[in-house]
């Protein structure tokens, strides 16, 4: 499936997709946190970063901002969206592991990509978030849920075709307590359809007690 997904995000990003950065706003991954949490000294990472429009926005709040896409074209979009940025930096992944060491993020962030992958790889990117983050420091995220009235929510996974992979709140404590991060925070966000909305959640490496 991740093939697919590269596959289609480079024919997307090719053609000129605009993705999510034309209807949110960066404070969709920043507002959960702690208040004047960012600063010069902040190493941050974008999961799911596409041509960098966020990284772009969060670079001149934070010391380096690392972006990660399994979209070659996306990636080098990046780059080029972001020539005159200097503490950026987009890379491209295997969609499932990140390439930097333990401990080296004060703050990961992730908007509208878990939905697009298979629940294994969203799984393992949170264990991969608690590997790089640094004791203490945060992770944000969101994930969509499409409840229905027979409680359908989302949950379809086909190898050929781009689904929406949608989440419970218990599937989101489960998943957050498999990869060794504390939930902190949760809150609802109403999306302008029916049934619609994201879970988004604030996370930390280390105990609640410590925040």
């Amino acid at each position: 499936m991740m093939k697919h997904n590269r596959d289609m995000w480079d024919k997307l990003h090719r053609k000129g997709y605009v993705g999510y950065s034309m209807n949110s706003n960066l404070s969709n991954a920043t507002e959960l946190l702690p208040k004047d949490y960012l600063n010069g000294e902040t190493k941050a990472l974008e999961l799911g970063c596409g041509r960098g429009d966020y990284m772009k926005k969060l670079a001149s709040s934070v010391g380096e901002v690392h972006g990660v896409d399994i979209s070659r074209e996306a990636v080098k979009l990046a780059w080029i969206n972001m020539w005159w940025t200097p503490n950026a930096y987009p890379t491209v992944c295997n969609g499932y592991s990140l390439p930097y060491p333990d401990n080296y993020f004060d703050f990961i962030y992730e908007m509208a990509v878990f939905q697009h992958i298979p629940r294994e790889y969203t799984r393992n990117y949170l264990k991969e978030a608690y590997r790089c983050l640094k004791h203490g420091a945060f992770m944000t995220a969101q994930f969509i849920s499409r409840v229905s009235d027979d409680e359908n929510h989302g949950d379809i996974e086909l190898p050929n075709k781009e689904e929406t992979i949608g989440y419970t709140l218990d599937d989101i404590r489960d998943i957050v307590a498999g990869s060794g991060l504390s939930l902190i925070n949760v809150e609802t966000q109403l999306v302008d359809r029916d049934n619609v909305f994201w879970y988004k959640i604030l996370c930390v490496k280390g105990d609640i007690d410590d925040v």
